[in-house]
């Protein structure tokens, strides 16, 4: 949807002047700036773009926590309507990195931005489809792939993840398939690897529900969720499109269960207007039947985890979606069960 550019641009145009450099940095199918943007600028100014004004598209790619280094590290993305275009668009960012990516044309400068998450986004399905795969066969996932990347210059394959979330790598795929729709060919692997790691909350879910069924018949069940940001490294307190809130969404919609949370960064009335109870860990842990580590903030591998395990009501499942913990050290606490995303051999 992208009716908010639209009336952006709708103002920006009322207010063009001559020599004026537009430049759209928001991600947007590719066609967008060329077929959208520019008929909307020339109509309400009443100027000549690529002559009268310049227009460009320079995608924004940084990572949110380090988004004002990577404005200096990043190489800038850069396609212009025509050479002038070009030429003023990158010389405004050179004022912030010397290394410029100049496009051949406005299209393929979006076409990077897509392909940047969009790649992301299958190698995550992949490490995601793998951990799947290896708990069928009673594998851990995280050394089959530790294995293969090891010495092995031509992978580099990430661990798996309890889904794949953030205002960006959600959509952005999508983004992409869009680009692809008015051709004969219809490119699957994108929407696949969305299936996947959309799949992969409730793929945790079902873990946390067949342990529940086996151990803990007919008893209140309180969760203990760690982690809702949608993603922990570089630390963030945003929790859009987090994939610990599709977890909590599913839990609660199928279950009575009694949900608590905890996040290093999110405050307790966010994560309480989840309509779950947000607490600090160690209230989090005491009398939990199930923990669930749902990111990877730096900051838990600190706490004392063998005495928060000493809280909880055992059994009791850890589920360490993100293999921060060895899981013999975890289970050497007595009615502690540890589960992944795979197998654990």
């Amino acid at each position: 949807d992208i009716e908010n550019i639209k009336k952006a641009t709708i103002q920006i145009g009322k207010v063009l002047k001559n020599k004026d450099m537009v430049i759209l940095r928001s991600t947007v199918p590719v066609g967008t700036t060329r077929d959208i943007i520019l008929p909307i600028l020339e109509k309400e100014s009443n100027l000549k773009g690529g002559e009268a004004f310049y227009l460009a598209f320079a995608p924004e790619r940084t990572v949110q926590g380090k988004a004002l280094e990577e404005l200096r590290s990043l190489p800038q993305i850069i396609g212009g309507l025509n050479k002038r275009s070009l030429d003023v668009a990158s010389s405004f960012f050179s004022n912030l990195n010397t290394t410029i990516a100049r496009m051949s044309s406005l299209e393929a400068a979006e076409m990077v931005k897509l392909v940047n998450n969009a790649y992301r986004d299958v190698t995550f399905a992949f490490a995601n489809e793998l951990a799947i795969t290896c708990d069928h066969w009673g594998i851990d996932p995280v050394n089959v792939i530790n294995a293969a990347n090891q010495g092995y210059p031509r992978n580099n394959i990430p661990v798996p993840s309890p889904g794949v979330g953030g205002p960006c790598l959600k959509k952005d795929p999508y983004i992409y398939i869009e680009s692809v729709n008015d051709l004969s060919f219809k490119g699957g692997l994108s929407l696949c690897s969305r299936k996947i790691n959309d799949y992969m909350p409730l793929f945790v879910f079902n873990k946390i529900d067949l342990f529940i069924k086996q151990n803990k018949r007919d008893q209140d069940i309180k969760i203990f969720v760690v982690g809702f940001a949608f993603k922990g490294e570089p630390e963030t307190s945003d929790i859009r499109d987090s994939t610990t809130v599709d977890l909590v969404a599913i839990m609660k919609n199928n279950t009575a269960w009694h949900i608590f949370g905890y996040d290093p960064v999110v405050d307790k009335d966010r994560i309480g207007r989840l309509g779950i109870a947000g607490c600090s860990i160690r209230e989090g842990f005491k009398g939990a039947d199930c923990v669930l580590i749902m990111n990877n903030h730096r900051s838990y591998i600190d706490v004392d985890i063998l005495g928060l395990l000493e809280l909880v009501n055992r059994p009791a499942l850890f589920l360490d979606a993100w293999s921060l913990f060895p899981h013999k050290e975890i289970e050497s606490v007595k009615g502690i069960f540890y589960g992944g995303l795979g197998g654990k051999d």
